[in-house]
């Protein structure tokens, strides 16, 4: 390839999805500073996840191209990343911009044909179309700096990331996420209500696993499945769930290798109470035991991090071990 087909390849090969845009706010977040410079932690993050900007792409027969083409477009793609990332963190208030100045991803790149013990020529490309104008100087917001709850919890995708259920079915994070988005806007009654949506999804599914990894000594266990998916209430699912796992003879190996006993799999279902309970608001007349406030639906999502964890925790184990 020559010089214009590889600047050509290095740009169709920059790519951003909203992971990698998720790992950047989850990296500013976690950053301990009130005061962030971006251009210093932009640094920091692409070391993290080793994609430095390489000093200069050596062009030569001899030389093996595609490796960096792939090591820059991944360095353009994180930087990009990153600046959306900014720019939405700015935009829900998690930081202030402090100050007029801006950043943008260092965008040039330096060439050259020469290796040693020959002649050629070196220069650089500009990849101006990654020029995103970010604020280079942030702050946490005073309001936010004393605040006991996770500021997690005002970004969906930061919290779905950390919390790293895998193996959850793409509908239980949405619900975490639409939940999340209620939370932010003071809506606590809907955000539990999405909250118990998630919960009731993973206890199916659960559910499911734990009846797979049995079904030889469970005859019925497709009938038992679907009444799992069907229209039966939350606390039949969690209750049968339960009573399932209950048979700690079916389940001696599953206990060992999740390291998730009955106990938990029952404060767990203690947990789920309260949150059904909650969620029951949203019937005409409904009362919850206690109001969905603030307070309420933050202790609701920290005991969420450790109570679906566990629960996916012992689903992948079923599903290992069914194989």
């Amino acid at each position: 390839m020559n010089i214009h087909q590889i600047e050509r390849k290095i740009k169709e090969s920059v790519s951003v999805n909203p992971h990698m845009v998720a790992l950047a706010k989850s990296y500013l977040i976690n950053n301990q500073s009130e005061n962030i410079n971006t251009s210093e932690v932009f640094e920091q993050f692409v070391k993290l996840h080793s994609c430095s900007k390489p000093n200069t792409v050596v062009i030569h027969e001899s030389v093996e191209i595609d490796n960096q083409i792939q090591i820059v477009s991944k360095y353009l793609s994180f930087g990009i990343a990153f600046c959306e990332a900014v720019h939405s963190l700015v935009c829900n208030s998690i930081f202030i911009p402090l100050g007029s100045q801006q950043f943008s991803i260092p965008n040039g790149v330096n060439w050259t044909t020469v290796i040693p013990g020959s002649g050629g020529q070196s220069s650089g490309w500009r990849f101006d179309f990654v020029t995103i104008p970010t604020p280079l100087n942030l702050m946490r917001p005073y309001s936010r700096r004393t605040q006991s709850t996770n500021q997690t919890f005002f970004e969906p995708d930061v919290y779905t990331y950390d919390l790293g259920l895998v193996n959850a079915h793409p509908d239980i994070i949405q619900a975490l996420k639409d939940g999340l988005a209620c939370f932010k806007n003071d809506l606590f009654h809907p955000a539990i209500t999405m909250l118990g949506k998630a919960v009731e999804g993973a206890w199916i599914e659960l559910g499911i696993s734990l009846t797979h990894y049995v079904k030889i000594q469970k005859p019925d266990w497709e009938a038992f499945i679907e009444k799992l998916k069907g229209l039966d209430s939350l606390v039949w699912k969690v209750n049968e769930t339960v009573k399932l796992y209950d048979r700690q003879d079916w389940f001696k190996p599953l206990k060992i290798d999740s390291g998730i006993d009955l106990n938990t799999i029952r404060e767990i279902q203690n947990w789920t109470d309260i949150i059904r309970d909650s969620r029951n608001a949203i019937h005409f007349g409904a009362q919850p035991a206690t109001p969905n406030t603030y307070e309420k639906a933050s202790i609701m999502f920290i005991a969420a991090v450790k109570n679906l964890r566990s629960l996916y925790k012992l689903k992948e184990s079923a599903d290992k071990l069914s194989l």
